[in-house]
């Protein structure tokens, strides 16, 4: 039966624990053009996944390789969900979509991050732009006038993790990663105007806890390099 429809040996390879087996299903079911199914894209990110995803995926007409991009780290969920569900609630979901379709999934898998800003013009000047808390600090003591919102995006991408490596979670690189991404998402948490809530709180208290873990973490990965370098060099 499989040898009579290669795709689907080939969708079935796709779920394959060899990272390089994955890879090369990927690119030959991309070869015909046509975009990965809603039943694929559940089975491979997950169905709580996939639910936040499948209009973003559908809207940039997604491959079978971007969904590999989605899951970096085998086994576990798209590290982007997060920091999309923030960013949904500053800009909304279509210029999201609209970015995405411009950068491309394998620039954003680990994670997006958007700041709103104000155009803002004092006594006739040059455009200003500010967050909406500084912009009302200027509105509240000189001759200004607003104008177009913009947003900034910040992309978080990176390949994904080979899965005969061991211990990934723990490695320099990952650390880092995660410790600039939670970072991002903590100062756009912190900058947001919107009133502070006892679940606020808590997200910002945990998201402080994880980055000074991962900071420390960072730190016990210096300390062993130099110490291990020092030894060599007194050799």
């Amino acid at each position: 039966m499989k040898q009579n429809n290669p795709d689907v040996f080939l969708s079935e390879l796709l779920f394959s624990q060899d990272e390089q087996s994955r890879k090369l299903a990927a690119n030959l079911l991309d070869q015909k053009g046509t975009p990965a199914s809603e039943k694929t894209i559940e089975k491979l990110l997950g169905v709580d996944a996939a639910k936040i995803l499948s209009p973003y995926l559908e809207y940039t007409r997604a491959t079978h390789q971007d969904l590999l991009y989605l899951i970096p780290i085998i086994g576990k969920p798209p590290p982007i969900l997060e920091s999309l569900l923030h960013c949904e609630n500053i800009c909304g979901d279509q210029l999201i979509k609209e970015v995405i379709s411009k950068l491309g999934w394998k620039k954003i898998n680990y994670g997006l991050s958007v700041k709103r800003y104000v155009s803002l013009t004092v006594n006739g000047s040059l455009p200003l732009f500010v967050s909406d808390s500084e912009a009302k600090i200027f509105e509240s003591s000189v001759n200004t006038k607003r104008g177009s919102n913009f947003y900034l995006f910040t992309a978080h991408g990176g390949l994904p993790v080979e899965s005969s490596t061991n211990d990934e979670d723990g490695k320099p690189v990952n650390l880092f990663r995660s410790y600039n991404l939670a970072h991002a998402n903590l100062l756009q948490e912190i900058l947001d105007v919107a009133p502070l809530t006892v679940e606020k709180v808590r997200r910002i208290l945990e998201q402080m806890d994880s980055i000074v873990d991962d900071l420390l973490s960072c730190s016990a990965h210096i300390r062993m390099n130099a110490q291990s370098y020092l030894k060599y060099m007194e050799r």
